[in-house]
């Protein structure tokens, strides 16, 4: 794995600053689009730059297909522009009046689940064309939590 337990690394934005000393400024979305060209890459940012912090408290291989409704969650698909180019909508059960409502709630909850992990596929094949979803690769599953600023920060996220 690229990172181990008890790592503590700082994660990459979109960032300006004029010199090392001076505030930073961090872009959001509107901001980044109306000033492109005063916005420094994510992949230059130095540690003193970062403002967020993480320690990893997990690490596991995984298959990419086994991942869950929630890891799903966590990986950020509800608010993805992903979630509303999917075709897809969450089966209703097919005779509602047949079944107890807690089965009907079941079967609707196993729709919505079969939707985000669609959406996070959608997702996956557009940052990874080389490891496409259908190619089923193995993955490293880091958990972490966010902490202060270190006194020193070694790598970088």
């Amino acid at each position: 794995p690229r990172y181990q337990v008890g790592e503590v690394v700082y994660i990459k934005e979109t960032w300006w600053c004029p010199e090392k000393g001076l505030p930073i400024a961090y872009a959001n979305l509107e901001s980044h689009q109306a000033d492109r060209q005063i916005w420094r890459s994510p992949l230059f940012m130095p540690a003193w730059a970062a403002r967020d912090f993480i320690q990893i408290t997990d690490v596991r291989p995984q298959m990419l297909q086994e991942i869950t409704y929630k890891d799903c969650l966590a990986e950020g698909v509800v608010s993805s522009k992903e979630w509303q180019s999917l075709d897809y909508k969450a089966p209703e059960p097919l005779h509602p009046k047949d079944l107890s409502n807690e089965e009907a709630d079941r079967e609707i909850d196993r729709g919505w689940i079969e939707y985000c992990r669609q959406t996070y596929a959608t997702l996956w094949d557009s940052i990874n064309p080389k490891y496409p979803w259908a190619s089923n690769p193995y993955v490293w599953v880091h958990t972490f939590r966010k902490v202060d600023k270190p006194v020193k920060v070694v790598r970088a996220c």
